[in-house]
């Protein structure tokens, strides 16, 4: 093992350029701009293996440099698995979100709340809410600069 003769051997590999193609789907497919037209409630597990929750981060500041951050709210279950939500924390959600379009103002979103409302929608699940914020995403995700 040699660290050295690994970098030579990577340093003198041929190099390659992005297809452009491939460049423009991703900026339109999978990149964040943030420009939020409708108010919008993102639940993501802690502990997602699929979709790292450092995603909603990246999505959070989007928002924010689009001038868009009070149509976003964002919520955390602290849980393992890809969208391994309760029913009633997914209802709890739904019923927020509906709340929110009929008045026009956020209430409800914090943790207790949201625990609160998803016990009584469901009660043989205990919810698992809780106040979390995500690391800095790794990637440059965030199209709104």
């Amino acid at each position: 093992l040699s660290l050295r003769a690994d970098l030579a051997t990577l340093a003198a590999a041929p190099r390659f350029t992005a297809d452009p193609g491939a460049v423009r789907y991703m900026a339109r497919n999978v990149s964040f701009g943030g420009r939020l037209i409708r108010p919008m409630l993102a639940i993501h597990t802690t502990g997602d293996p699929l979709v790292p929750v450092q995603v909603q981060r990246a999505y959070a500041d989007a928002v924010r440099d689009a001038g868009r951050s009070a149509l976003l709210r964002q919520a955390y279950v602290h849980r393992g698995g890809h969208c391994a939500f309760t029913a009633g924390e997914i209802l709890a959600a739904l019923r927020t979100l509906e709340l929110r379009i009929r008045t026009g103002g956020w209430s409800g979103t914090d943790p207790a709340a949201l625990n609160r409302l998803a016990a009584a929608l469901d009660p043989t699940a205990p919810p698992a809410y809780v106040t979390y914020r995500p690391a800095p995403y790794p990637r440059p995700f965030n199209l709104s600069h």
